[in-house]
């Protein structure tokens, strides 16, 4: 079952569409959004493509029953240098995406979009134990696939439980809007919430979220279409007993006349860092702001972290307990730190992956772990460098030094893999990435342990 997110009406699309909002090529504004109609031309290498017309519902029968693709171009794996030994955590039926990691202090907690029951996508999870072992093969269903796609997850540990956040389309008005949920799950993988907690106001199109802990609250955040012109950043805390502590809809974090996208936070010392991309026309800017713990914006206006007139898909940010590191791409990777009181130390960007040799083409990751930051990315192959990719990482040391110049293999298999995500636990970070399986169109979660 493919993955959905906005759809433009009247042109050809490849499904399934990307699931972090790396992917904004398929991105309708909201006021765009509508039920389609699906009429299968041919399967392509990453899913079937389709003509999308106005004013119809979704056959999503018509996908499931087109051919599987052939085989995709063969990559020339000879020279290309060996990932890191990996393993399943889910391969169940039909399409696993998107994955999103966090460490309890015993074990890591898994979360993916999961497209096996045939009708809509849910949200799976499962554990997995310091030494690489799944806990949960099966699967545990977090978010039921019953009706639409439920995409992006992000989660994040308060000292007890993990909040899972994600976005889903909601029927409001006779039109598809998204909205962002949460659930709350036990370290064991049990789900508190039997209703979700809806975040975002209803009717209007929120989405792509991200959620850090706070130290007395989780502050989600996402990218929100409420003005009708452009998107802009809201935000909302969820208290650890699952209540909402902010009105309605939440909070403007960033609400320029522009779009403000691709938002990522962590949180500090005493406060919460948001990340994210201003799209004035002709630039795209990385900007940041700090949220306090009682939902207050501390940077007005934002940090301006970094200009640039080429384009950029991605942010992140991780902390060291000192300092922020924010990342972002344009066809490498560049990364600024920012203390924890909001000063921006490095004004000349840090080159991880130098624009001479670039090597990256989205897919951002961060966490910190082992006295260093780990940033991963999605490099592009030669052969057919939109759809086949690698898994590639490198290390920043807490003064802003590269020590991976040419970047580490993570995962580097024949085929795609794309939408890394990572945690450090005790000793190691636990890498995550979707596999996709290269004469099904199909893709499941894989992982791996890497020690800094």
């Amino acid at each position: 079952m493919p993955i959905f997110r906005s759809v433009l009406v009247g042109v050809m699309a490849v499904l399934p569409l990307a699931c972090s909002d790396s992917s904004q090529l398929l991105d309708a504004p909201p006021g765009a959004d509508t039920a389609v109609d699906v009429t299968v031309t041919e399967r392509g290498t990453d899913g079937p493509i389709v003509d999308l017309a106005a004013d119809a519902a979704v056959d999503l029968a018509a996908i499931d029953a087109a051919p599987k693709p052939p085989d995709a171009p063969p990559v020339d794996t000879a020279a290309k240098p060996p990932g890191l030994p990996s393993f399943v955590i889910s391969s169940a039926a039909d399409q696993q995406l998107c994955p999103a990691v966090g460490y309890d202090g015993t074990n890591y907690m898994v979360a993916w979009s999961d497209c096996r029951n045939g009708n809509a996508c849910g949200i799976y999870g499962s554990r997995v134990d310091q030494s690489g072992q799944v806990l949960d093969p099966s699967g545990l269903l977090i978010a039921d696939s019953q009706t639409h796609d439920k995409e992006t997850p992000r989660l994040a540990f308060d000292g007890t439980n993990f909040l899972v956040v994600y976005d889903t389309s909601v029927l409001y008005a006779g039109k598809t809007r998204k909205k962002v949920y949460g659930v709350r799950i036990s370290k064991s993988g049990a789900v508190l919430d039997s209703t979700p907690i809806g975040l975002s106001l209803t009717g209007q199109t929120a989405q792509d979220p991200a959620v850090a802990f706070n130290g007395s609250s989780y502050l989600v955040v996402w990218r929100d279409y409420r003005n009708g012109s452009d998107y802009d950043i809201y935000g909302a805390r969820v208290s650890p007993a699952g209540q909402t502590l902010d009105p309605a809809g939440g909070f403007a974090i960033a609400t320029g006349s522009s779009n403000q996208e691709h938002v990522s936070v962590a949180h500090g010392t005493t406060s919460s860092l948001v990340v994210w991309r201003d799209h004035p026309t002709g630039s795209y800017n990385t900007r940041a702001a700090r949220v306090s713990p009682t939902g207050s914006v501390l940077d007005v206006p934002a940090l301006a972290v970094h200009n640039s007139s080429s384009y950029t898909e991605e942010t992140v940010v991780a902390f060291d307990g000192t300092s922020f590191l924010i990342a972002w791409d344009i066809s490498d990777v560049k990364a600024a730190r920012v203390s924890a009181t909001g000063q921006i130390l490095d004004t000349s960007p840090i080159g991880v992956v130098p624009s001479s040799s670039p090597l990256a083409a989205g897919g951002l990751a961060a966490a910190f772990g082992g006295g260093s930051f780990l940033l991963l990315w999605e490099k592009p192959l030669g052969v057919m460098p939109s759809i086949e990719k690698d898994v590639y990482g490198a290390r920043v040391s807490s003064a802003g030094a590269v020590l991976d110049a040419t970047g580490i293999p993570m995962a580097t298999k024949a085929k795609n893999q794309n939408w890394p995500a990572l945690a450090f636990g005790a000793s190691q970070h636990l890498v995550v990435w979707t596999e996709h399986l290269g004469t099904t169109g199909l893709s499941d979660i894989h992982g791996a342990l890497f020690t800094p």
